[in-house]
C-alpha cells in the first residue's frame, strides 16, 4: 500500500547548482518513502536530467525523482500553475530551486499534512521571525489580522517553499492559478478565491522550512514589468469587491514606494515610465500613506516631469543600485 504523503514539485528554469543544492538538501533528511519529488523543468539551456543523474545522488533517492521537461519555455507563471498538475497525492508541497530544505522540513511539513486533512493552505514561515501557536484562518478579516499583527509579512505570499497546497480541496478552484498565471504567483490564487468564498480553511505556522539563498549575480524580482504583473490583480473580481480590493492590497503591500520610485527613474521610455506610474498609483499604492511616502512620490514627480533631481540628490546611493 502506498504510504506516501506530499508530493514535492520544483519548478526551475536554468538554475542548474542551485536546483542540485536544494536536491542535495531534501536527500540528506532520507524519508524517501514518505514523499514523491517531481521536478518540472521550463525548457532549461542544459539538460536537466542529465544533471541530476550525473550528480551522484543515493539509489533510493535518485529513483524517486521523476523530471518532466516542458518542449518550450511557458514562462514563470504558467509553469508555477502547472505544478498542481503533478500532485500524486492530495497535499502538495512546492519548493523552489533557489532556496535550501532544513533539516527537518520534510518532518514537519509531512507532520502538518497528516494532522490537518480538511485545510486548503498551509503556509509556514519563510524565514525565522516569530513563535506562536498554529493560527487557523477563514475569512479576508482574519487575513488582514495575522499581517496586521506581524506574525507574517505581505512578502511570504510570493515565496514557493512555504506552501503545502490541498490539491483535492481546492479541486474546483484549481483553473485560477491558469487563469492568473501572470500574476507569478498563481499557485495561491486558488486557496485566496477559496477563502472569498468563504469556504477555506488556512493554517499560519510558526515552522521553518526553508533557506532563501541570495542570486550572486541580482535577480531582477523588482522590475518595471514584474511589478506592473502584480498590478494585474486589482483587475480581478472575486465575490465581494470590496474584500477582493482588501485581499490584493496585503498581497501587493510587499512593494516599497522607494523601490518603486527608484525603479521608474532608470526607466529610459517616457511613456512607459508615465503609464507605469499612473498605474502603480491607482492599484498597488492606492492607498493611505505615509508621510515618507508622499515625499518619495512627490520627489519623483519633480524629478520626472521638472527634471529637478530632488530625489537623486536626497538618496544619491539609490541612483547606482537599480535592481
Amino acid at each position: 500500500m502506498d504510504k506516501k504523503v506530499i508530493t514535492i514539485v520544483i519548478p526551475t528554469y536554468n538554475r542548474r547548482e542551485r536546483l542540485l543544492r536544494q536536491l542535495e538538501s531534501l536527500q540528506i533528511q532520507g524519508q524517501v518513502n514518505s514523499y514523491y519529488l517531481v521536478v518540472l523543468d521550463n525548457c532549461s539551456d542544459y539538460d536537466v536530467n542529465k544533471a541530476i543523474c550525473e550528480h551522484g545522488f543515493k539509489d533510493e533517492f535518485y529513483s524517486n525523482i521523476e523530471i518532466v521537461s516542458r518542449p518550450l519555455n511557458t514562462r514563470m507563471g504558467y509553469n508555477l500553475a502547472g505544478t498542481l498538475l503533478y500532485a500524486k497525492t492530495k497535499w502538495l508541497w512546492l519548493v523552489s530551486d533557489d532556496d535550501i530544505s532544513v533539516n527537518d522540513s520534510i518532518t514537519n511539513v509531512v507532520s502538518y499534512a497528516l494532522n490537518y486533512p480538511d485545510a486548503s493552505l498551509i503556509k509556514f514561515q519563510f524565514t525565522y521571525r516569530n513563535t506562536f501557536s498554529d493560527i487557523h484562518i477563514h475569512s479576508i478579516k482574519d487575513l488582514e489580522a495575522i499581517y496586521h499583527k506581524h506574525y507574517f509579512t505581505p512578502g511570504d505570499l510570493f515565496y514557493l517553499g512555504n506552501n503545502l497546497i490541498n490539491t483535492a480541496k481546492l479541486q474546483d478552484y484549481l483553473g485560477d492559478a491558469f487563469e492568473h498565471s501572470s500574476h507569478l504567483i498563481p499557485f495561491v490564487m486558488p486557496a485566496l478565491h477559496q477563502l472569498v468564498d468563504g469556504n477555506a480553511e488556512i493554517i499560519f505556522s510558526d515552522k521553518h522550512v526553508q533557506i532563501y539563498v541570495p542570486n550572486k549575480s541580482g535577480d531582477t524580482w523588482m522590475a518595471i514589468p514584474t511589478i506592473l504583473k502584480f498590478a494585474e490583480l486589482f483587475d480581478i473580481r472575486w465575490g465581494n469587491p470590496e474584500y477582493t480590493q482588501r485581499l490584493f492590497r496585503i498581497v501587493c503591500n510587499h512593494f516599497m514606494v522607494t523601490e518603486v520610485v527608484r525603479m521608474l527613474l532608470s526607466e529610459k521610455n517616457e511613456s512607459y515610465r508615465r503609464y507605469a506610474y499612473h498605474r502603480l498609483k491607482e492599484t498597488i499604492f492606492n492607498r493611505p500613506q505615509s508621510f515618507k511616502e508622499r515625499m518619495f512620490w512627490t520627489s519623483y514627480f519633480f524629478e520626472d516631469r521638472l527634471h529637478i533631481p530632488i530625489f537623486s540628490r536626497i538618496h544619491p546611493w539609490l541612483k547606482n543600485k537599480i535592481r
